[in-house]
């Protein structure tokens, strides 16, 4: 069975491990260690990245109690140095318990129980059991979300029988698993899941909704948080700083200008112009 770092060590990004296994199917190396850092992918969560003795990870899963790593080349050696990709790392966990959060303030406040999640280094999202939210709902829940973050209320793992489930407000039990690892947060909610998750509120980050959608008669809320956000601004604000350079013009006056260039165009005759689209919410 391999000791699996990422639930008793959830900070470690290197270390060194003994190789186990190695066995070559389909072109590919599945490599097996006594311990790992390596996050498999499940419950929503990517795996995580990153090499073992020098060689590329392309994909990490769970076979049983143990946990396979990819590679397109075999390892060297039966001791190795491994190392995870951080980054993506820690935008997953941010992304994971920023959607606990996000979860537990739409089902409080509105009644609004997510069905599906989806988590990626780009975004985020839940499909919520309600067919729409309205602008001020949806500023409502992002405005109680950030507020909690800034408390900075903590999250605790523990572990817990199937037969103890009854004692926890849980949204979801999962089948065939008597042993529940429950992810609270503090004040807040309890919920069984097997990601990797920050220890405060805070350690989220800012979180931001981006934009909503119907799928399947549900609403989806997709959203970003913590360095994904920061890194989204950055972004917007370079692209930002080309539109108002190549239009000579200032933030607060750049809508302005291209009200002005499209009556200029309309003026001359020009036609199949497609006007400019700005929208707040995701902007």
């Amino acid at each position: 069975m391999t000791e699996k770092l990422f639930y008793t060590d959830p900070k470690v990004f290197e270390w060194d491990a003994e190789v186990t296994g190695a066995a070559f199917h389909d072109g590919l190396w599945h490599v097996t260690l006594d311990k790992t850092a390596f996050y498999p992918e499940g419950g929503g969560q990517p795996c995580d990245l990153g090499t073992i003795a020098g060689k590329e990870v392309i994909h990490v899963m769970k076979k049983g109690e143990e946990v396979v790593h990819i590679v397109k080349e075999k390892p060297e050696g039966t001791r190795v140095h491994c190392q995870i990709d951080k980054i993506r790392r820690l935008v997953h966990t941010q992304h994971h318990s920023g959607q606990h959060l996000l979860a537990a303030v739409c089902l409080k406040m509105y009644g609004a129980k997510t069905l599906s999640i989806h988590l990626s280094m780009n975004s985020a999202a839940i499909e919520l059991d309600v067919p729409a939210l309205s602008d001020e709902q949806l500023e409502n829940i992002e405005k109680e979300v950030n507020r909690l973050i800034l408390e900075g209320r903590r999250l605790r793992i523990f572990y817990i029988n199937r037969a103890e489930a009854g004692r926890y407000d849980l949204d979801e039990i999962p089948e065939g698993i008597e042993r529940l690892r429950i992810v609270e947060i503090e004040g807040v909610e309890y919920n069984a899941c097997g990601g990797t998750h920050v220890g405060s509120t805070s350690e989220i980050g800012p979180l931001k909704i981006l934009k909503t959608e119907r799928v399947r008669g549900h609403v989806r809320l997709h959203f970003i948080c913590g360095i994904r956000l920061f890194e989204d601004y950055k972004e917007k604000l370079s692209l930002l700083a080309d539109i108002l350079e190549k239009l000579s013009a200032a933030q607060d006056t750049v809508l302005q200008k291209i009200e002005k260039i499209k009556k200029e165009l309309k003026g001359k005759g020009a036609k199949n112009i497609t006007p400019f689209s700005m929208n707040t919410r995701n902007f």
